[in-house]
């Protein structure tokens, strides 16, 4: 018998610029799902063992500036928000399983910048 998972859980779509975080500790159980990428690229992590999962959605490459409104659109901000949110639900940092996608070459050009974002995530040790 096939099972659809999304009709017995809520879906949060996670949009540009945001970090969005569930486990066990919540309520209710939530898939999240990133809006379109684009030339972003969206972080996710899970910790299998604790069962807390974090999607981030990185519109840019780097650290914010200060006085930046958002600063999850930047990778360095949304991978510390994401450690940090996942960390407040029981997340053991060091057991993370984190994959990245997209940063696709969108027509008229960004092709550095998307590989920019991509470098400085990789380089990122978490």
């Amino acid at each position: 018998m096939k099972i659809n998972i999304e009709s017995t859980k809520t879906t949060v779509i996670v949009q540009t610029g945001e970090v969005k975080v569930s486990g066990k500790t919540e309520i209710k159980s939530e898939i999240l799902k990133s809006s379109v990428l684009g030339s972003c690229v969206a972080v996710a992590a899970i910790d299998l063992k604790n069962k807390v999962g974090g999607l981030a959605h990185v519109l840019l490459p780097g650290k914010a500036p200060e006085q930046e409104a958002i600063k999850t659109k930047y990778a360095f901000n949304a991978i510390d928000a994401l450690c940090n949110e996942m960390s407040s639900l029981g997340a053991d940092v060091t057991s993370m399983i984190v994959c990245i996608a997209g940063g696709a070459k969108m027509a008229g050009g960004g092709g550095e910048a998307k590989l920019e974002k991509i470098i400085f995530i990789q380089s990122l040790k978490f």
